[in-house]
């Protein structure tokens, strides 16, 4: 679908019946089904012009332009034009046609889910609600799980599956219903005021976004949000050493080798193994990102975004809404915190934040 077939060397093909069209998602459904008074969510996608005029939400895009990842409008010549635009950094459009590095590996009959993952083109609609394509990008699972909600016209489904009016989104007012990464933040509207020049990071502060794709891994950029700081912060370490705080590749033997290595003395190396001391007064504690904080800040019923992570167990609960014995994981969802850490990688918790899963994911999965 949408150009992922040559531009992907078509190794994902559908290969439809005879009277069948490949949907928006990749499967297939009668081509009856294309403009007969319906709207069908397999076929609401621009590619079929929203079901042949069935559903009638749809973006008003010139015809120099594409619908892009966010349901927003972009050029059509930023596509593969050798720079990564996120606005099409997407399954949808090959990742913006190659330009962004980072994209999934999955195997023939494999979709890339909701968070990126891989799972088999089988669960989708199979009768069963799969918690990997419950959103609203696969149809809430192609409507096996319950979560569907049918949007009145001028309405569009937020970042939780309700409906809040099309004129919200890119208004110039933040609306917290759609501060996701599926709507762009609001189209820009929650970026937290940045200045010009600036742009909010993956921690929500912001930085000069001349550091995107400098040559120099930012730890602030180093997520999916921002291609791993635009490629700068993918590496590929040799058997004998280790990723850094920094991204870049270290001996193995370096760690806890009674000597500090500043490129090892983060809180996801415990501070080269212990060889860095952490420096706080004694009226401190370390937070999340290697800062000092007054020790009565944990668990103080107000949520402190410096300790806001699974080291330290979201404030002790002040900024997690998940029940006893729960953490939240990479995407904001709680689970089990018997998970982290139990020696299975549970790609739920495979980010940075919860240590890739307090280690059970290094070496198994990479970056992602």
């Amino acid at each position: 679908a949408q150009f992922n077939y040559d531009d992907g060397d078509c190794t994902q093909q559908v290969n439809c019946d005879s009277g069948e069209v490949e949907d928006c998602f990749g499967g297939c459904v009668p081509w009856a089904w294309l403009g007969d008074t319906i709207c069908d969510s397999e076929l609401d996608c621009w590619q079929f012009n929203y079901d042949d005029g069935d559903c009638n939400i749809q973006p008003t895009c010139d015809s120099s332009e594409v619908e892009d990842c966010f349901g927003g409008c972009v050029p059509w010549s930023w596509l593969g034009d050798a720079y990564c635009d996120t606005e099409l950094d997407c399954w949808q459009f090959n990742y913006d046609g190659g330009d962004c590095t980072v994209q999934p590996s999955c195997d023939s009959g494999e979709i890339e889910d909701c968070d990126g993952g891989c799972v088999p083109w089988s669960w989708w609609g199979d009768g069963y609600c799969d918690t990997e394509l419950d959103c609203a990008q696969f149809n809430y699972d192609d409507g096996d799980c319950t979560q569907q909600v049918t949007c009145d016209s001028g309405e569009m489904q937020d970042c939780d599956g309700a409906c809040v009016p099309w004129g919200w989104w890119g208004d110039g007012t933040c609306d917290s219903e759609l501060d996701c990464a599926q709507f762009n933040y609001d189209d820009g509207d929650c970026n937290l005021g940045c200045g010009t020049g600036q742009i909010e990071d993956c921690y929500g502060d912001c930085v000069d976004d001349t550091w995107l794709g400098d040559g120099t891994c930012d730890w602030q950029l180093n997520c999916t949000l921002y291609n791993y700081d635009d490629g700068d912060c993918l590496v590929g370490c040799d058997t004998d050493e280790v990723e850094d705080c920094y991204g870049g590749c270290v001996p193995d033997w370096w760690l806890g080798d009674s000597e500090c290595d500043y490129q090892l003395d983060c809180s996801y190396w415990n501070y080269d193994d212990g060889d860095c001391t952490q420096g706080c007064e004694t009226d401190e504690v370390q937070d999340c990102y290697g800062g000092c904080v007054p020790d009565t800040w944990p668990g103080d019923t107000v949520c402190d975004w410096e300790l806001d992570c699974a080291s330290w167990n979201y404030d002790f609960g002040d900024c997690s809404s998940c029940g006893t014995d729960q953490i939240e994981d990479c995407n904001g969802s709680c689970v089990d915190d018997w998970w982290l850490g139990d020696g299975d990688c549970d790609w739920q918790l495979n980010c940075y934040d919860l240590n890739y899963d307090d280690g059970d994911c290094l070496g198994d999965t990479g970056w992602w």
